[in-house]
């Protein structure tokens, strides 16, 4: 029995005259499964399945002041956008959440600091109505307020008095109180 059979692979024509032709194409094509299980097989090793939150950091700085005053930045987009938060942000890939919030602190505000210490980890369910997010919050402590401006992201960078704050975004008030309470045992010890 004679037959011909026509096929373009890989923008090659593909001819198969023969049984030995078709054999060739069948253990070419049982190889290349072969390694395409073995490649999925190593990626569902690492592949989960439950669901993983995303991870942001925020940077709270405080001045020394007698008076002390927070840097807040005014949202620019949704959710919550026109809402005061504190400089935060997604973390990237390659980078630590303390790492991340340094960042997120310069390209909101143009502040950069070197020394935050963790104050804590949020995690609230519906903290985020973007999703499921958790939330490493940092503490920056510095003398005087230094000039910032809303870049990025944020609409409006400004200091405000802890006595007289504006409503928060997201769960950033139940934020204040605890770096409010590290903020004093950082000062008692002179850092």
């Amino acid at each position: 029995m004679k037959f011909t059979i026509g096929a373009v692979i890989a923008d090659r024509k593909l001819e198969i005259k023969s049984y030995e032709d078709l054999a060739e194409l069948m253990k070419g094509m049982k190889m290349l499964l072969e390694a395409f299980m073995k490649l999925k097989n190593n990626i569902d090793m690492y592949t989960y399945k439950y669901p993983r939150p995303a991870v942001t950091a925020d940077c709270i700085v405080i001045t020394k002041e007698a008076e002390p005053k927070v840097l807040l930045v005014q949202r620019g987009n949704p959710p919550f956008m026109g809402a005061w938060a504190f400089p935060g942000g997604f973390m990237d890939m390659d980078e630590t959440t303390e790492q991340c919030a340094i960042r997120e602190l310069m390209e909101e505000t143009g502040l950069h600091v070197s020394d935050v210490h963790q104050i804590g980890a949020y995690s609230k369910v519906d903290r985020d109505p973007r999703g499921r997010t958790v939330t490493v919050a940092y503490l920056a402590i510095i003398n005087e307020p230094i000039a910032v401006t809303g870049l990025d992201d944020a609409a409006k960078a400004e200091w405000w008095s802890l006595s007289t704050l504006p409503h928060l975004a997201f769960d950033h008030y139940d934020i204040i109180q605890d770096a409010m309470k590290y903020y004093k045992i950082y000062l008692s010890q002179g850092l």
